[in-house]
């Protein structure tokens, strides 16, 4: 669907809904709630690893070791794209003491919380040794971050291979931009915007009372 054509299925289906009844939305409030849909439909397809019809903001983004900044003898923390919604995995090659080893990284929670690993203690992630990094995000200073921490045999950490999903492009009723979604999920999105615009109804009928 182009622009003109979501505006047009979303009233339809939210008059259905409504019957008529209910207020109506300006254009702007409109692309609001379809906004708030896409990023709905992004992570159900994340959280169930449903990646074909998201694949359009799934980014790869390979060699940016130059981006480390490396954390007290134990790790580095790699900034992720402004746009970053959810970490899928990254690649990379490790120099250690034993052979060069190229591994997969998978993070232990898909939120990404250090509340309980003090990443300067090294006893608090499993040293002497492990065989891959221990990698989860945060946010630090308003921006994602990958945070990579590695062990006391691991002497370089290179070559970084780093594939996230990122935001959608944004409804916008200034410059009619469209989502860059598939289009077998425009109809979803639709769908999950008129439940929005109910919701916001209840919740102003709500705060009225």
């Amino acid at each position: 669907m182009n622009y003109s054509e979501f505006i047009t299925e979303f009233l339809t289906r939210y008059d259905a809904a409504t019957s008529l009844a209910a207020p109506g939305w300006s254009e702007s409030e409109i692309c609001e709630f379809l906004n708030i849909a896409q990023l709905r439909v992004v992570k159900e397809k994340y959280l169930t690893k449903d990646y074909n019809p998201i694949s359009n903001i799934i980014k790869t983004t390979q060699d940016i070791a130059v981006a480390h900044t490396l954390l007290t003898n134990c790790g580095y923390t790699i900034e992720l794209p402004v746009d970053y919604l959810y970490y899928i995995r990254s690649r990379t090659k490790l120099n250690r003491t034993n052979p060069v080893i190229t591994g997969e990284w998978i993070p232990n929670d898909l939120i990404g919380d250090k509340t309980d690993i003090d990443i300067f203690t090294p006893t608090a992630f499993n040293k002497p040794w492990f065989k891959y990094p221990k990698v989860f995000t945060e946010f630090d200073d308003n921006k994602s971050v990958l945070v990579v921490l590695v062990d006391s045999y691991t002497t370089l950490v290179s070559n970084i291979e780093l594939t996230c999903i990122v935001e959608p492009v944004m409804f916008d009723s200034g410059t009619s931009t469209v989502t860059d979604l598939d289009l077998v999920m425009h109809p979803l999105i639709v769908e999950y915007s008129v439940e929005e615009a109910l919701k916001s109804i209840k919740i102003a009928k709500v705060s009225n009372q």
